[in-house]
């Protein structure tokens, strides 16, 4: 996995601007790993669109 960003040291977060955000699950296979991204993206779309 190419990360952008800086992790912790026990792999399950990233650092972005100071906050903390969860990685995915490495046993996840890349076809399931992208269906929950974009399902994620689309339930967000909606309340994103007025920022």
């Amino acid at each position: 996995m190419n990360v952008k960003h800086p992790a912790t040291l026990d792999g399950r977060y990233f650092v972005v601007r100071g906050r903390l955000w969860r990685m995915a699950d490495p046993r996840l296979g890349e076809q399931k790993k992208s269906g929950w991204s974009s399902a994620s993206w689309r339930e967000a779309g909606p309340r994103c669109q007025g920022e």
